[in-house]
């Protein structure tokens, strides 16, 4: 690739742009829909999101990506730029992070929440049920997209702290040491409000650490039986781990409350699962395994950097699950640290 190409690649393009301000709806969808078409068509060099918004409606903003992601005129997706003007809230913010290059000007506020829905006057029992549902499995969507758009974001300030920190030591023991190392030199680094986040990341990791070590144990094993196995490893450890957070027993039943608490244990370790096994699991270990200080990138050494990895990306889980669980306003910085962007800096 050229020095040229290479620039492009994180190089905000005014020419090649489009413009998301104020309130993020079906009108606005259907307004950029063709500005993006008709760049796409005209080459596959990257598009430049701008971004100004206290964000609107999450399907709309999905759609938005969705659309931003589509082949282009070669066959693959351009490369977005996504970068935060000054407000980047809410769905906004999901864009932001979503960009393959994502920059947020020092002077940003990001905003991350929930799912929400408009408060109705009327609501029975059964609609609250429904809307209750709709909204967890959005923020479940949301989370894991997260993830997904922000995995290289959150290695690099893996190995950034690793570097900070002496005396890492290779291989899972150290790993579990260096997770401590890990989020204080997070917490040294971001806002109040950064670290008001990462105090509810942590009391979601700790809980969770029960329910991965249920699921590691036997779904070690079943791996390789296909995502079936796995898929029932998971229901399994779920199972077992609401029973005995629950002390229920031989009282165990299997009902509303229960089944919703089971789908939310199930969405941390399918979550889990995305960052230590499968697809993209075998991507960050191609790339990522030799800076684990276990030699090459050779299939032993990925092999020691998912053990090095699990604890690591456990946190991870709860922090993009943190997110979605109340408001979280954080600064430009903050998000930086916390690998929701890539860079901070001004932006002619």
């Amino acid at each position: 690739m050229s020095d040229c190409a290479i620039d492009a690649a994180y190089t905000p393009n005014p020419g090649r742009a489009v413009h998301i301000r104020g309130e993020i709806n079906r009108a606005m969808e259907e307004q950029l829909r063709p500005q993006i078409r008709k760049l796409q068509a005209a080459s596959g060099e990257p598009i430049t999101v701008y971004i100004d918004s206290c964000g609107g409606n999450s399907s709309a903003g999905e759609r938005i990506i969705e659309v931003l992601r589509a082949p282009a005129a070669n066959g693959e997706p351009c490369r977005i730029i996504t970068i935060a003007r000054a407000d980047a809230w809410s769905t906004a913010a999901n864009i932001l992070a979503a960009g393959d290059y994502a920059v947020a000007q020092p002077q940003s506020k990001l905003l991350y929440h929930g799912a929400r829905v408009p408060a109705l006057s009327e609501m029975g029992a059964s609609l609250a049920s429904v809307a209750a549902s709709v909204l967890k499995s959005a923020d479940y969507r949301c989370a894991e997209s997260l993830l997904e758009c922000s995995a290289e974001r959150f290695l690099f300030t893996l190995f950034a702290s690793r570097c900070a920190c002496a005396g890492s030591t290779a291989g899972e023991e150290g790993a579990a040491l260096e997770l401590g190392h890990f989020r204080r030199f997070l917490w040294e680094r971001v806002s109040a409000q950064g670290q008001s986040l990462l105090s509810r990341a942590a009391a979601i990791w700790e809980r969770s650490a029960a329910l991965i070590g249920l699921f590691d144990g036997p779904a070690a094993t079943t791996r390789a039986g296909g995502e079936s196995e796995s898929e029932k490893a998971m229901i399994e450890a779920s199972m077992a781990f609401d029973q005995w957070e629950q002390k229920a027993g031989a009282q165990y039943r299997f009902g509303p409350e229960e089944l919703a608490r089971i789908g939310e244990h199930m969405f941390f370790l399918r979550a889990y699962a995305l960052g230590t096994n499968g697809l993209l699991f075998a991507a960050l270990g191609k790339r990522w395994a030799s800076l684990t200080g276990e030699g090459d990138a050779s299939d032993e050494a990925r092999s020691r950097f998912g053990g090095f990895i699990r604890p690591f990306w456990a946190f991870r889980v709860a922090v993009c699950k943190a997110l979605q669980e109340s408001e979280s306003p954080l600064t430009a910085l903050d998000a930086f640290w916390l690998g929701l962007v890539d860079t901070v800096r001004e932006v002619v």
